[in-house]
């Protein structure tokens, strides 16, 4: 039996990139759809079973990729979607804009985010840790001195933020679902 194919959106981007690799190590085959405009082919390559160059909003093409129709995909059922992908920011004359990470000055721990996501998501399953292995920097806390100089500050707190961002993309992916349909 062939191990699960996974369609990530976004997976040649940072994030997406690292979920696909996740899921090629956990047994599972990832097929790429991504634009490029941002991402790197070169980050996903070795990893990914297939990846296709196209947007997540090319609706005739996602429906090849799903139907099993497209040729990256021919006759394999896609046991579930993960989307990472999002659009690029740019700037009026449709340059690229440099994307600045922007804290609040709060700070939250990689689990404590994961957690608070799996319950506004209504996520179900199990998170599991690695804890042989480290997690990166010791502190998730973004130096936003240069933007509060700047006279930023943040207005919208965490919480209501991944709530909002949770609705959106529920919001959305029923909106995808009914086009599909």
């Amino acid at each position: 039996m062939s191990s699960p194919l996974v369609l990530v959106t976004g997976g040649a981007g940072y994030l997406g990139s690292h979920v696909v690799s996740a899921l090629t190590s956990a047994g599972y085959n990832a097929l790429v759809l991504d634009n490029l405009s941002v991402g790197n082919a070169d980050l996903v390559l070795p990893h990914a079973w297939a990846l296709v160059e196209g947007a997540y909003g090319d609706l005739p093409l996602v429906r090849a990729l799903l139907e099993r129709s497209h040729p990256a995909n021919p006759g394999r059922p896609v046991a579930a979607v993960v989307h990472c992908a999002s659009d690029a920011p740019c700037g009026d004359d449709g340059e690229l804009l440099t994307v600045l990470n922007v804290g609040s000055g709060a700070e939250i721990s990689i689990r404590d985010l994961a957690n608070a996501v799996a319950r506004e998501c209504d996520f179900r399953g199990t998170i599991s840790w690695d804890a042989s292995k480290p997690d990166g920097t010791p502190r998730k806390l973004l130096d936003s001195s240069r933007l509060a100089g700047l006279g930023w500050r943040a207005r919208i707190l965490l919480e209501q933020g991944r709530a909002s961002t949770v609705t959106a993309y529920r919001q959305e992916c029923e909106g995808q679902l009914a086009r599909l349909g």
